[in-house]
């Protein structure tokens, strides 16, 4: 996962395809009241999938209620390497709704979705484990049959799913739900539900990436920087308070600084951006001509399973290591 690009990101003001009615015939699109949200809280099989790039108390809830590991949307090596900034599915309902509720009221924390009545059938193990296994095998795309780039697709952005569906046919609509049954945009002063009403699939085949339809492709590629912005400078007013003492002008320029020249380094996925941004506060703006940074960015020899950025990342710590017992 760890050449994974992520090339899409939260877009506002995208068109639906021309034909977008007839595509959505499967979905019966409607709006809900905090009565009828409360009422489905009774019901069973009702999760949230949300962001922990974009808060960080979202692991700890998450573990509080499952194994990080089943419930994380980046899995195997790669996951527990990235398990900061990977979404996480948590089941939801009256008993700990209090607990999550503060989760849903930050801007563009994830989804909730909910499934299949006949999913309830089966145990909590099973359909947290069928959940996982469909949201993994659509978190990797490609946009074409002979591209090499895997993208990581974001499946918790509430936007994103909106556009990829209304480029969908009945029968692609239906394997992207497979044992979800609703989709739920849950923010704070509106509740949307898109309810897939076609073929209903418990436990659909692993695939991993999923090839996108060029129709698709165009749907949620076209994604503007401003959103991708704000939600950076989210994450590191989280992780490093100390930005948060920056005059508003100062820390919106430097963040859209260090994403330029995070691209020009051929880093290009979510996590990595939010990891160099990590670098560039801790250590300057100028951190990339360290020597540290200098002898990974310079090389372009592989070091076992860590990417060029977990090099990167962790030189800092191997340097000072080193000066120390020098």
């Amino acid at each position: 996962m760890d050449d994974q690009r992520n090339a899409f990101s939260e877009q506002s003001g995208t068109s639906a395809p021309a034909d977008s009615g007839e595509r959505l015939s499967v979905i019966n699109r409607f709006e809900l009241s905090q009565d009828d949200w409360q009422q489905m809280l009774t019901q069973p099989g009702l999760f949230l999938l949300a962001e922990a790039a974009l808060n960080e108390d979202v692991p700890g809830l998450a573990e509080q209620f499952s194994d990080p590991a089943a419930n994380r949307l980046y899995w195997g090596q790669s996951g527990r390497i990235h398990a900061s900034v990977s979404p996480y599915a948590i089941r939801v309902d009256q008993d700990n709704w209090h607990e999550m509720k503060a989760i849903c009221e930050q801007p563009q924390w994830g989804i909730a979705l909910q499934l299949n009545p006949l999913m309830n059938a089966h145990t909590p193990v099973d359909q947290l484990i069928a959940l996982m296994n469909h949201l993994r095998s659509w978190s990797l795309v490609k946009a074409q049959p002979d591209d090499e780039e895997l993208r990581l697709l974001r499946i918790s952005d509430w936007q994103v799913i909106q556009n990829l569906l209304s480029a969908c046919s009945p029968s692609e609509t239906a394997d992207f739900y497979g044992p979800v049954y609703r989709l739920i945009g849950l923010q704070k002063d509106q509740i949307t539900c898109l309810e897939h009403t076609g073929t209903f699939t418990p436990y659909p085949a692993f695939q991993a990436p999923r090839q996108l339809t060029e129709a698709q492709f165009l749907a949620i590629s076209a994604q503007p920087m401003a959103d991708n912005l704000i939600r950076y400078t989210e994450h590191i007013r989280q992780h490093h308070p100390e930005v948060n003492q920056w005059p508003e002008p100062t820390l919106n320029d430097f963040v859209e600084q260090q994403v330029k020249q995070a691209r020009l380094h051929d880093f290009s996925n979510e996590r990595d951006l939010v990891r160099y941004l990590s670098l560039a506060v801790s250590f300057g703006a100028d951190f990339t001509h360290q020597p540290w940074a200098q002898e990974v960015l310079n090389s372009s020899v592989p070091s076992g399973p860590d990417s060029r950025m977990d090099r990167l990342f962790n030189n800092p710590l191997q340097s000072l290591d080193k000066e120390e017992q020098a």
